[in-house]
């Protein structure tokens, strides 16, 4: 007597319609259908045809649109006006690191800035204080190729850098050999080099930690607005297999997974 296995089809669909609801799952549905154990021998016919396992298998994949958190372009903005902010939106953790170098960036910047402009504020002070015009005026050499070369010319040009740009003219009394005899001494005037090189290094790390935030806001709004782009849609694939077990059974496999 023939027997067979009665599935409940509903359980399976359940189970199936439950991994479609929950993202990342994998619904699985079995059925297995026991065949006529084969007789001894019908003819060569039969035998041949028993010899070809019946096994099929079909697979589809879809593209479903998912909702929920900002759009590419609204999460791109918020990333390149507050680095991370997209990624915080969508419920991604790296957005934190970004908001942490856009914080670190801005304090280096302002505490860089700060400590270069108190540098030069002390290097100004050290040269009002060591180098005087009286003394520049008066004496002709203090030193193998110190002193002025054409006064007239020179003392015209410094005194109008004085009135009109004084970076410029204190780097001139630092730099050049023809102002250096206003110095009190060729070793302040050496000092007063070694400040203006370490004021001078202070705003070029300045420079270089405002050129990372700057790259911050770029990096961090074109990786909001793939990851945003990404989350646009989800793959769903939906396998059905067929085969025969090795006790004669059937066995029908349906499978549908989500991919992100």
């Amino acid at each position: 007597m023939k027997r067979w296995n009665r599935i409940p089809v509903w359980t399976a669909a359940a189970a199936l319609m439950a991994g479609a609801a929950v993202p990342r799952t994998v619904a699985a549905a079995e059925m297995r259908f026991l065949t006529p154990a084969p007789a001894a021998r019908f003819g060569l016919a039969q035998e041949a045809v028993g010899a070809r396992p019946l096994r099929f298998a079909a697979a589809d994949e879809v593209e479903e649109p998912r909702g929920g958190g900002p759009s590419p372009f609204l999460a791109g903005l918020m990333s390149a006006v507050v680095p991370g902010s997209g990624q915080l939106a969508m419920g991604k953790r790296r957005g934190w690191a970004y908001l942490g170098v856009e914080t670190a960036g801005l304090f280096a910047v302002w505490a860089l800035q700060s400590a270069g402009n108190q540098g030069e504020d002390d290097f100004r002070s050290f040269a009002d204080e060591h180098w005087d015009w009286e003394k520049y005026e008066s004496v002709t050499t203090c030193g193998d190729g110190l002193g002025p070369v054409d006064f007239q010319e020179e003392h015209a040009g410094l005194v109008d850098l004085y009135a009109s740009d004084r970076d410029a003219f204190y780097d001139d009394i630092g730099d050049l050999d023809v102002y250096a005899c206003g110095w009190d001494a060729l070793g302040n005037r050496s000092e007063f080099g070694s400040m203006r090189a370490r004021s001078d290094d202070l705003f070029r790390s300045a420079r270089a930690f405002t050129t990372v935030v700057f790259l911050n806001h770029i990096i961090s709004a074109i990786d909001a607005a793939k990851s945003a782009a990404n989350r646009g849609s989800a793959a769903r694939a939906l396998r059905l297999d067929v085969a025969p077990a090795h006790d004669g059974s059937l066995a029908v496999r349906l499978e549908m997974r989500d991919r992100f």
